[in-house]
C-alpha cells in the first residue's frame, strides 16, 4: 500500500463491512473454523461499494477474557485485506492495509507517533488530519473507538477503522469539526513509532523508550556504566548540554538519582537503548538550579540518554564484603556453567592490582574444578606472583587456586572476566601481615578467558563410583536418552585403570587410558542389550548404568570402581579373572537405542507384567545385598501397578479390533463379511480372537494379583530401609503395606522393627502383640518380642543410671 492512501481516501461501504462481519461470525459458528478465508477485494481500498467486493470474509472470531479481539492485535502480511471486529460488538472494525513489523501494541499512557486522516463515511473531504503527530494513549483527543483501534496496531502498520457513533462523536456529532449528528467515522492511520512509558518516584521521573536496545541484559548494582546524554528545559527546546559522555558506577551516591533509576535494575536500560526522561525539579537540579549550565531554579528537565556500554560487576565474596569483585569484560554464550569435576581450559593473567603489570600468566591451562589446589601449574603461577610482587596474606598460591574455584563456576563459556581481590571494604586498605597490600587494598587481580570445558559427572545412582567424562557430544540434536528396558547398541573398550597421577606437564589429575586392554567390543561387531539387564548380556554394570544418561552418538570415558566392573555381583559373565579387583577405564559410545514403552502408554496386562519384572529385579538386588538399588526397583514396580481403567480401555480396544475382524464377541466365532475374502478374514479373526477380552470379574482377579505384588514390594521396601538403618522410612513403608492389609502380620512385624530402631519401644511392643495374637505360632514375632523385652530392660537401666547421676549429691 503506497503512501497516497494518506491523502486520498477510498470509498468504503460501512454497511457492507458490518454485514460481512455478521456473515463471517455465522460461518464461524457453523464450521468452527478460526480463520474465515481471504478477503479478495480488500487488496486496495478501491472498488468496495457493495458486499460482493468484500470477498471471502476475513473476520477471525475470538473470545479473550478482556473482550478484545487478540487476532486484531498481532497481524501478519497474510492478514492484509481482512477485517476484524475490534470490540466484539461491531462498533469498531479494522481493515489491515499494511502489516506492522513489531510485536508490541500501544498501552495506556504510552506515547505514539502517527499519521491519520479522518472523514465522515460517504464524504470525500477529511475533517481532521495529522502527520507524525506524537500522542499519549488515553489522552489523544481522538474518539474512544479510534483509541481502541490504535491499541491494536503495531509499529509500521497501516489500518482503516470504521467507527460507529456510539464509539465516535455520538448522536450529537461535533459541529466544530464538521461532524454531523450520529455520523459513522472512517480513520486511516499509520503507526510510525511507539514510546513505551514507565514512571517512578511517584511520577517525578517519567521515561519513554525511543530506541530499543540490542540485548536483554540490564546493568545491576556495582556495574560500570557509560552513557551519552543531552539535556533540555523543554522537549523541543535548545540543549543546555549536548552529547555528554559520562561513566559512573551503579550505586555511586554522587550520581543523580534519575540516572540510577532510569538505567540500572530490572526496569533499567539495555545496551544501545535510547530513552527520554522527564525529571521533576526535586530529582534534578532542585531549587539551586545549575547556573553554569543555564538551568534555572526548580526547572523541569528533559534528558535524552543512550546507554553506550556497561561492564557487569558482581560481588562474589562469601560474605558480600566487596573483597572479590567479578567484572565481565566480554560476555560468553549459553546458560550452562562448569560444575565440580569439569575439566576447564582457560587463559590466565595474574597481577597484584588492576593497574600493575602482568606478574604471571598461562595459556591453555587445564584445571579440574574441585581439585585446582593440586594443580602443579597453578601453584607455579601463584609462586611467580609472590616472587615478583612479594608475599601478602591473601595472595598465596593456595589463595589463587581458591579464587579460581570461586570464579570459574560463575562464568559462561567463552566469557572473559576480571576478578579483583582486595581487603574487605570494612577493613580498609593498608598493610597485611606487615606487607603493603596496595593503596586500594588490592591483593590480587585475575584476568580469565574460559576457552572450553569437558563435562565430567557422576553417573547417577552409583554412589560416585562411576564417573563419566564426555569426549564427544551427540550431534543429532536429539535430547532423548534411553529409559529403563530400552534396547541399546554400544561399542566400547575396557582397560585396567593404570593411574590417577598428575596430567602431562604437571597439569590437573587425569585418568590414564593406556592400561591393559581387558575387553573390546568394536564398532564392526557392536553389542546389543536391554538396559537394566546388561549383566545378563555380559555388559558391565557401569556401562548399563551410564547409557541411561547418554544420547545417541555420544562418546564418553568412564572410570569405574571394581564393584561396578568385573567385581560386581550383578555381572553374570565370568570376565577377565585377574580384573575382578581392578578399577577400569572405558571408552564407550552409544550407537543407537530404541526406547521401551512408557508406563503411561501401557495397557493393563503390560503394566502388570512390568510390575512383576521390576519386583523380580528388586529381589535379585536384595539377595546380593544391594539394598539401595533394590529400593528403586521395588518403587518402580509399584509405579507400574495397573488400574481398572487400564484393563477397561484395553478391553474396549480389543473389542473394537474383533468387531472389525468379524469376530462374534459373544461366542468367539469368526464371521466372514464376504465370500471373496473369507479365508483372509478368518485368519485375521483367529489372530484377534487370541487376544482374550477380559470380563469385569477377570479384571478384578488381575487387580488382586497386582495388589499382592504392591503389598509385597512395600514389605520389601521396609526391609531395605531396615537394612540401611532408616527406621523412619521403614515405618512409612510398613504403614503403606498396612493400608492395603491392616492385619498383615509381616507388615506389623516390620513396623515393630522400625519402631524399635526409632526407640519407640511401646509402639513396637503393641505391634508385636497384635501380630502374635493374629499368628501365635510365628517364631520371628516371638523372637522379636523377646529381644524387645531385653532392649527395654537395658534402656531402663540406662535411664536409671542417668537420672541417678543427675540427682546425686555433689
Amino acid at each position: 500500500m503506497s503512501t497516497k492512501n494518506l491523502t486520498t481516501f477510498s470509498k468504503v461501504d460501512t454497511g457492507a463491512i458490518l454485514a460481512q462481519v455478521d456473515e463471517d461470525e455465522r460461518k464461524g459458528a457453523a464450521d468452527q473454523s478460526p480463520s474465515m478465508g481471504g478477503m479478495g477485494g480488500m487488496g486496495g481500498m478501491g472498488g468496495l461499494d457493495d458486499a460482493d467486493g468484500m470477498g471471502g470474509g476475513g473476520f477471525i472470531p475470538e473470545d479473550p477474557d478482556d473482550g478484545s479481539n487478540f487476532a486484531a492485535h498481532h497481524l501478519e502480511s497474510s492478514d492484509v485485506g481482512k477485517t476484524f471486529d475490534v470490540l466484539k460488538d461491531h462498533s469498531v472494525t479494522k481493515t489491515l492495509l499494511t502489516a506492522g513489523a513489531d510485536y508490541d501494541n500501544p498501552q495506556q499512557e504510552w506515547d505514539v507517533e502517527v499519521d491519520y486522516k479522518a472523514r465522515v463515511a460517504g464524504s470525500e473531504t477529511p475533517f481532521e488530519e495529522a502527520t507524525r503527530r506524537r500522542l499519549t494513549v488515553g489522552s489523544t483527543g481522538l474518539p474512544a473507538g479510534v483509541e481502541a483501534g490504535l491499541k491494536t496496531m503495531q509499529v509500521g502498520e497501516m489500518s482503516h477503522f470504521t467507527v460507529q457513533p456510539s464509539q465516535g462523536y455520538g448522536d450529537e456529532g461535533d459541529a466544530a469539526r464538521g461532524v454531523p449528528a450520529a455520523s459513522v467515522l472512517e480513520y486511516e492511520m499509520t503507526l510510525h513509532r511507539l514510546f513505551e512509558r514507565t514512571q517512578s518516584h511517584n511520577g517525578q521521573l517519567v521515561k519513554w523508550r525511543l530506541v530499543k536496545g540490542t540485548s536483554w541484559e540490564r546493568p545491576s548494582s556495582r556495574a560500570e556504566i557509560t552513557l551519552r546524554w543531552t539535556g533540555r528545559l523543554s522537549r523541543d527546546g535548545e540543549p543546555f548540554l549536548k552529547d555528554f559522555e559520562q561513566t559512573f558506577t551503579a550505586g555511586d551516591a554522587s550520581v543523580p538519582t534519575f540516572f540510577q533509576s532510569a538505567v540500572v535494575g530490572a526496569n533499567g536500560m539495555t545496551t544501545g537503548e535510547v530513552c527520554e526522561l522527564k525529571v521533576a525539579p526535586a530529582l534534578g537540579y532542585g531549587a539551586a538550579g545549575a547556573p553554569d549550565l543555564g538551568v534555572p531554579p526548580n526547572a523541569e528537565l528533559f534528558i535524552t540518554v543512550e546507554l553506550l556500554h556497561w561492564v557487569g560487576v558482581e560481588d562474589i565474596s562469601a560474605t558480600k564484603d566487596g573483597s572479590m569483585l567479578k567484572r565481565v569484560l566480554r560476555r560468553g554464550q549459553g546458560w550452562e556453567r562448569a560444575r565440580a569435576r569439569y575439566e576447564v581450559k582457560l587463559d590466565l593473567e595474574v597481577r597484584r592490582s588492576p593497574s600493575a603489570p602482568v606478574a604471571s600468566s598461562a595459556e591453555g591451562l587445564v584445571v579440574t574444578l574441585g581439585a585446582i589446589a593440586s594443580n602443579v601449574e597453578v601453584a607455579e603461577i601463584g609462586t611467580r606472583l609472590v616472587e615478583k610482587e612479594g608475599a601478602v596474606t591473601g595472595a598465596s598460591p593456595a589463595d589463587l587456586a581458591a579464587r579460581l574455584e570461586t570464579l570459574l563456576p560463575l562464568m559462561q563459556l567463552y566469557e572473559t572476566a576480571e576478578l579483583r581481590v582486595s581487603l574487605p571494604k570494612t577493613a580498609g586498605a593498608g598493610a597485611v601481615a606487615g606487607t603493603d597490600a596496595g593503596a586500594d587494598g588490592a591483593l590480587m587481580c585475575l584476568k580469565v578467558r574460559l576457552e572450553s570445558w569437558t563435562k565430567v559427572e557422576e553417573v547417577p545412582f552409583t554412589d560416585g563410583l562411576v564417573i563419566k567424562k564426555i569426549l564427544r557430544e551427540s550431534e543429532k540434536g536429539d535430547h532423548l536418552t534411553p529409559n529403563e528396558e530400552s534396547i541399546c547398541v554400544v561399542r566400547y573398550t575396557v582397560r585396567r585403570l593404570a593411574s590417577t597421577a598428575q596430567g602431562e606437564g604437571g597439569g590437573s589429575p587425569s585418568w590414564r587410558t593406556d592400561g591393559e586392554v581387558l575387553e573390546e567390543v568394536p564398532i564392526e561387531r557392536p553389542r546389543t542389550f536391554m538396559q537394566s539387564e546388561g549383566g545378563a548380556a555380559g555388559v558391565l554394570p557401569c556401562i548399563d548404568a551410564a547409557v541411561r544418561h547418554m544420547k545417541s552418538g555420544e562418546l564418553v570415558q568412564l572410570t569405574a570402581a571394581a564393584a561396578w566392573a568385573y567385581g560386581s555381583p550383578s555381572f553374570d559373565s565370568t570376565g577377565p579373572f585377574l580384573a575382578r579387583e581392578s578399577a577400569v577405564v572405558i571408552e564407550l559410545e552409544l550407537l543407537s537405542f530404541v526406547r521401551a514403552k512408557e508406563t503411561w502408554s501401557m495397557d493393563g496386562e503390560e503394566r502388570l507384567a512390568a510390575q512383576m519384572r521390576f519386583k523380580s529385579r528388586g529381589n535379585k538386588l536384595f539377595a546380593r545385598g544391594e539394598y539401595r538399588f533394590a529400593l528403586h526397583k521395588y518403587t518402580d514396580s509399584n509405579s507400574k501397578a495397573p488400574r481398572f481403567s487400564d484393563f477397561k480401555q484395553e478391553r474396549e480396544e480389543k473389542a473394537g479390533e474383533q468387531e472389525k475382524a468379524g469376530v462374534d464377541i459373544s461366542d468367539g466365532a469368526a464371521a466372514a463379511t464376504s465370500s471373496a475374502s473369507a479365508a483372509s478374514e478368518a485368519s485375521e479373526a483367529s489372530s484377534v480372537r487370541s487376544a482374550a477380552v477380559l470380563s469385569d470379574a477377570e479384571i478384578e482377579t488381575k487387580l488382586s494379583e497386582s495388589k499382592a505384588i504392591t503389598l509385597s514390594c512395600f514389605l520389601n521396601i521396609a526391609a531395605c530401609h531396615l537394612k540401611l538403618g532408616d527406621g523412619a522410612m521403614a515405618e512409612k513403608a510398613s504403614n503403606d503395606a498396612l493400608k492395603l492389609d491392616m492385619a498383615n502380620v509381616k507388615a506389623l512385624y516390620r513396623r515393630a522393627q522400625a519402631k524399635r530402631l526409632n526407640l519407640d519401644f511401646e509402639g513396637a511392643k503393641a505391634d508385636l502383640l497384635t501380630a502374635a495374637k493374629a499368628d501365635p505360632q510365628n517364631r520371628e514375632v516371638r523372637k522379636e518380642l523377646e529381644e524387645l523385652k531385653e532392649a527395654m530392660k537395658e534402656q531402663s537401666r540406662r535411664d536409671k543410671a542417668m537420672f541417678g547421676k543427675m540427682f546425686a549429691a555433689p
